[in-house]
């Protein structure tokens, strides 16, 4: 992953997740209205992995990128994880195998 991949990966947890992406907060934590977990196991795992990438070569810089993201899309982003009632893919960032 280079930096620009990082940067994209983190943008596209704020556009999947909305307002309530949280670069500390685990993948599995996020969950739907009903308390069922968005990301399987799997899933989360690699998407984890995908974000302690993002960590190693942005540093900080992760959390200035998801609030400019937000900044950017905070009027049509979900509230918080809650309101993402389907699992939309990166599509850039599929889960590594």
């Amino acid at each position: 992953m280079q930096r620009k991949d990082a940067e994209s990966f983190i943008r596209a947890c704020v556009q999947l997740i909305g307002m309530g992406f949280h670069p500390d907060t685990p993948f599995l934590n996020y969950t739907k209205r009903d308390g069922s977990p968005i990301f399987s196991e799997e899933t989360a795992a690699k998407y984890q992995q995908n974000l302690e990438e993002a960590f190693a070569i942005l540093g900080d810089g992760v959390y200035e990128v998801g609030l400019d993201e937000m900044h950017k899309h905070e009027k049509t982003l979900p509230q918080d994880a809650h309101d993402v009632d389907v699992l939309m893919l990166f599509s850039r960032f599929k889960p590594k195998k």
